[in-house]
C-alpha cells in the first residue's frame, strides 16, 4: 500500500513540474499610435484562454502564457483590437488606433 501511495505521489509531483515548466512570461508595452504615449488599462488576453492582465500607468504588461498560446489580443474602449502572435517572443509591445 505504501509502495502504490509512493508511486501515485511521485506521478503527481512530475505532472506539476512538467505543467509549471509549460509556461513562459511575456512583457511589453502598449501605446497611442497618434502620440505614442502610453494606454493605461488595455486588457491583455491569450487568445482562446480566459488567462489575461491589464497594462499600468506606464502602459506595461506582464502576463505568464502556456506554451501553447499562438495570439495576444489587446483590447481597449475606443480602440481597435490588436491581435499580436506570440511565437518565441518574450517582449511584444504593441500600437492601438482609434476606432
Amino acid at each position: 500500500m505504501k509502495k502504490k501511495l509512493f508511486v501515485i505521489f511521485m506521478q503527481l509531483v512530475f505532472c506539476l513540474i512538467v505543467t509549471h515548466a509549460q509556461t513562459k512570461t511575456i512583457t511589453g508595452t502598449v501605446s497611442h499610435s497618434e502620440d505614442g504615449n502610453p494606454v493605461t488599462g488595455v486588457t491583455v488576453e491569450v487568445s482562446g484562454t480566459t488567462i489575461s492582465t491589464v497594462t499600468d500607468e506606464n502602459g506595461n504588461y506582464s502576463i505568464t502564457v502556456p506554451e501553447y498560446a499562438r495570439v495576444l489580443l489587446f483590447t481597449f474602449t475606443g480602440m481597435k483590437t490588436v491581435e499580436e502572435p506570440i511565437g518565441d517572443w518574450s517582449v511584444i509591445d504593441a500600437i492601438l488606433e482609434p476606432d
